[in-house]
This record gives C-alpha cells, sequence and structure tokens, in this order.
C-alpha cells in the first residue's frame, strides 16, 4: 500500500463521514421544525419587506419633528425581523434616516412611524388602538381585525400581505396605489397559513 491509496483512502472516508454527518444535521433540523437557516432568511425577507412599505407610505408631516426627522421603525424585544433591519447600515427612506428602535410596551408606539409586531403585545387586551402617524404591521392570526394595517401570511410557500387601508387611514398614513396595488385587501376571505 502505498502513501497516495491510504491518502484516497482517507479523502473516502472523511468524504462519507461528511456526507453522514451533513446528513445527521438536516434531519435534526426538519425534525425541530425550522432551520435556523430559513428563519433568518425569513426575517431578512420581512426586513425587506418592511422597508419597503416604510418606501410606499407617507405619513402626515406632523408626525416628525423636522423636514429630516428619522423615520423610526420599531419592534418587540428579540425579533429577529428587528435584528435583521439592525444590521442594514446607512438605511434612508424618502430623504429621511432610518432608525431601528425596540419597545417593551405597544404603549411606547407614539414613538414609531412603522411598528411590527410578530406577536400580539402583552400589554394589550382586545384591539389594537391606532395612534395618529403609526403604520401597524404585524402577523399573527386576528391582527388586521384588531386594529392592524399590514399582515403578513404565507400563501403556497411564500410570502403575501394583507392590507387593512382603513386601520392605515385611522393612522393618518396614506398608502400609495403600488403598495395597495401589491398587497390583498382585507375584505377577500383565502385560506392562509400563519407566517409563526
Amino acid at each position: 500500500m502505498t502513501f497516495l491509496d491510504i491518502t484516497k483512502r482517507t479523502r473516502r472516508t472523511l468524504g462519507v463521514r461528511l456526507l453522514q454527518w451533513a446528513a445527521v444535521v438536516f434531519v435534526a433540523a426538519l425534525s425541530t421544525g425550522a432551520t435556523p437557516l430559513f428563519a433568518a432568511a425569513a426575517a431578512e425577507l420581512k426586513a425587506a419587506y418592511l422597508l419597503n412599505f416604510a418606501r410606499l407610505s407617507y405619513w402626515p408631516e406632523e408626525s416628525f419633528v423636522s423636514k429630516k426627522a428619522p423615520l423610526v421603525i420599531c419592534g418587540l424585544p428579540f425579533d429577529p425581523v428587528v435584528s435583521a433591519l439592525r444590521e442594514q447600515v446607512g438605511l434612508q427612506v424618502q430623504d429621511r434616516p432610518v432608525h431601528i428602535f425596540t419597545i417593551r410596551s405597544f404603549d411606547e408606539r407614539s414613538q414609531c412611524h412603522l411598528l411590527y409586531l410578530y406577536r400580539k403585545p402583552d400589554s394589550v387586551e382586545g384591539r389594537l388602538l391606532p395612534s395618529r402617524g403609526v403604520l401597524l404591521v404585524g402577523d399573527y392570526q386576528g391582527f388586521l381585525e384588531q386594529g392592524g394595517a399590514i399582515l403578513f401570511f404565507i400563501e403556497r410557500g411564500k410570502l403575501r400581505f394583507e392590507i387593512s387601508a382603513e386601520s392605515a387611514q385611522a393612522a393618518g398614513v396614506e398608502l400609495s396605489a403600488r403598495l395597495r396595488n401589491l398587497g390583498r385587501p382585507q375584505n377577500i376571505t383565502l385560506p392562509k397559513e400563519p407566517v409563526r
């Protein structure tokens, strides 16, 4: 047996072991219901949607302290979507810098222009009362019925969104015609599965 034969056999054994290890990791990830990579990709996709919602929405001038005041996007603690937004550097929307904040209570929403809720806040019982100049976006069951403006949902394996123009209007936020055309109006009831 030569050195080359040993090297070939070692490579083959290493390759087989790597494949076995990858298969074990893959099966383990499937058995948990979601892979970390999928969750990270979903968070990044939702973050991109939120930025586009901000680009295609118009807030009343009194929502900002000045012409160059930042547009503030908020979310709840430990939300991977908020983390994905924070990873973006130098964001600008409508000639305004974008700031990302975490709020601990729904009562703090007045400091936000766009508030993303992946779950119903503990401090809220009943309807989500709109605040002037705060666009509410979420992805939990019953969000639009509780007063939210834009709901994420999965349809045929793709991320989609449904719009309640009335809720956005009640908050004083104007959704562009382009955004309204891209989303599904609230009144259409097709089966949908919650995102989380």
